[in-house]
């Protein structure tokens, strides 16, 4: 028993230690206690899960489980379930470790992303909420259930856990992500750009983040911070072409048409892009037909650093948030349990949204309106918002 008992322990650490070959050779040798060998039936599916050995890691678990029933086992038999996309299967391990462990918020949280990736957003919101009854200062739960209300469009929802998670956590970078995306698809995009800019500070971003800055700057007519963002996502996703597609479209209007021409013919066999680029080719060249382009044209630089600018008129607002003073933005409460069926009140009344600019000091020590800043930020040709102010004053 002494043996096993070694063999047990050293694969532990071994696997604690991150050496996993180490620790699968020491694991596979224990045998004996029941217990002892559940153990390390479960730790050996840790690392197959580690490994992306999904099969292997629910071989390895229904062992353990066969031996000795536990929560542990049957959350991370919910998780290999899960990653193989058995979906139903994975639900029923996760609501068995939840009756086996109900105070724990996990599987809770692992039950809400079987039910998203079912599309069943109701279900999978409630079940975010019962993993906050259980522990409220849970960031993961917190914001799965702000990204599901995304999902579910109820932004205004969302947007309070996410303010109230800011509080608690301000870098939060997956956050404040969220709130970029809500404000684009909101079409608030200088917002959207303030919140991807602050995210870029705190730590690198992937791609797509990218394109979603770069169409930002874009709708603000920033086209030279555009083009930057789409020419790292480039770098970053060389087969990703629609960003090729928005770079040429920018040289193009900028007369960088050389250019152009090279982003155009990157994806001239493209067939979802083919008939625009054969198009913007043939114009190019019929422009550019007094001179020889048959040399090949110089690759574009990449930036290593970025730099984008956002605006800085627009920043987040940041008050204290308090819960407790919103009623429906609370978790539903009853039974933990069971399922606790909607009562409707979670939804706020609608909403306006308005700017988010704030009053600035002048030269002479007062204030300016917030008319007054929003004018600045208007074209010359929208600034006649007072006017229509008054005239409905009147």
């Amino acid at each position: 028993m002494a043996r096993n008992e070694d063999v047990l322990e050293r694969g532990i650490r071994l696997y604690e230690d991150g050496d996993l070959e180490g620790a699968e050779a020491c694991l596979a040798q224990v045998d004996g206690d029941p217990t002892r060998v559940a153990l390390a039936w479960t730790t050996l599916a840790r690392i197959c899960l580690k490994t992306q050995r999904t099969a292997d890691a629910e071989a390895h678990l229904r062992k353990a489980l066969a031996l000795r029933r536990t929560a542990e086992g049957f959350l991370l038999l919910g998780e290999s379930l899960l990653h193989q996309n058995k979906l139903k299967l994975a639900e029923d391990a996760f609501l068995e470790a939840g009756k086996r462990e109900p105070t724990s918020p996990d599987p809770h949280i692992m039950l809400g992303h079987v039910l998203v990736a079912q599309d069943r957003l109701s279900e999978a919101t409630r079940s975010y909420e019962q993993a906050l009854l259980r522990d409220a200062q849970s960031t993961t739960a917190r914001y799965y259930l702000a990204e599901t209300l995304v999902r579910a469009g109820e932004l205004p929802r969302a947007n309070t856990q996410l303010h109230y998670l800011l509080q608690r956590e301000p870098t939060y970078v997956p956050a404040i992500l969220l709130m970029g995306d809500m404000a684009f698809h909101q079409e608030d995009y200088r917002q959207a750009i303030v919140e991807y800019c602050r995210a870029m500070d705190l730590e690198s971003v992937d791609g797509p983040i990218y394109e979603r800055l770069g169409l930002a700057f874009s709708a603000i007519s920033d086209f030279g911070q555009a083009l930057k963002a789409f020419e790292t996502s480039i770098a970053e996703y060389p087969t990703h072409w629609p960003c090729y597609l928005e770079a040429a479209r920018i040289c193009e209007r900028g007369k960088s048409l050389r250019k152009a021409r090279r982003y155009y013919q990157a994806i001239a066999y493209v067939p979802d892009f083919q008939a625009e680029a054969a198009e913007a080719i043939a114009r190019i060249d019929s422009h550019f037909a007094q001179f020889d382009l048959s040399e090949s044209l110089a690759d574009t630089p990449t930036p290593s650093d970025p730099g984008f600018t956002p605006p800085e008129t627009l920043s987040r607002n940041t008050a204290p948030l308090d819960l407790g003073q919103v009623p429906w933005a609370q978790p539903q409460t009853g039974n933990l349990d069971g399922w606790v069926p909607s009562t409707g009140q979670l939804k706020p009344p609608p909403q306006k949204r308005l700017p988010q600019a704030t009053p600035t000091e002048t030269p002479s020590g007062g204030t300016r309106s917030l008319l007054d800043v929003t004018n600045d930020l208007l074209p010359k040709g929208l600034k006649g918002l007072k006017g229509l102010f008054k005239r409905d004053e009147r």
